[in-house]
């Protein structure tokens, strides 16, 4: 993958992937409607913090 000079500590990897997303994660349509399916799809792969009891949050659940 070509991945070179990780951080070496968590905090320091949490900063760098902070700083990763601020610079290269922008809001697309597109992958809203990727998320929205796979959500549908997939409903047990979110972690348990992200999952709702409420239908219309969590569809397919």
């Amino acid at each position: 993958m070509g991945i070179h000079d990780l951080p070496s500590t968590y905090d320091d990897l949490d900063y760098f992937n902070r700083a990763y997303d601020r610079q290269h994660v922008r809001f697309a349509d597109s992958n809203q409607q990727v998320a929205k399916y796979s959500a549908i799809f997939h409903p047990g792969d979110r972690p348990t913090f992200c999952r709702s009891s409420h239908p219309q949050l969590s569809p397919g659940l």
